[in-house]
């Protein structure tokens, strides 16, 4: 008797973690999705631009590097509908043009920041403009880099 219960309780936990597995991820499952652009200029604390900076969008893994305006663009890209996007800056070219602090924005979008629908979560493109002021690398951080 005791095994047919164990037996039964270890089907229905299975039968419940797939169930709610299949409603918690919204991606695999065909849930909403968005466009994302997302654009912007790279600064040191003087407002001089950075070239050589790596932006990267966390979910896609899509990346540009910075030209030497500063300026970087990651496209159009579609995945997964979210209000705050993590992008990571990071130095990419060593000392060439200044060593820099790799950094993490969460970038906030709403309502406004769509583009060329009516205003709603699933039409048009989430475009954004994120420019980013980098600190410099101290001595130590340098070094444990090197490592």
């Amino acid at each position: 008797m005791k095994i047919k219960f164990i037996q039964m309780r270890r089907l229905l936990l299975a039968a419940m973690a797939g169930l709610l597995g299949a409603n918690t991820s919204c991606a695999k499952y065909g849930g909403p999705e968005a466009d994302y652009d997302i654009s912007g200029h790279i600064a040191n604390k003087d407002g001089k631009p950075i070239e050589g900076i790596e932006v990267r969008d966390y979910y896609s893994c899509l990346a540009d590097t910075t030209d030497a305006d500063g300026y970087y663009h990651i496209p159009k890209h579609r995945h997964s509908y979210v209000t705050v996007l993590p992008v990571d800056f990071r130095d990419v070219d060593g000392e060439e043009h200044g060593a820099y602090r790799d950094t993490t924005m969460s970038v906030k979008f709403d309502d406004s920041d769509f583009r060329g629908g009516r205003g709603k979560w699933y039409e048009g493109t989430l475009t954004k403009e994120v420019d980013m002021t980098l600190e410099p690398k101290t001595e130590k951080q340098s070094t444990k880099t090197e490592k």
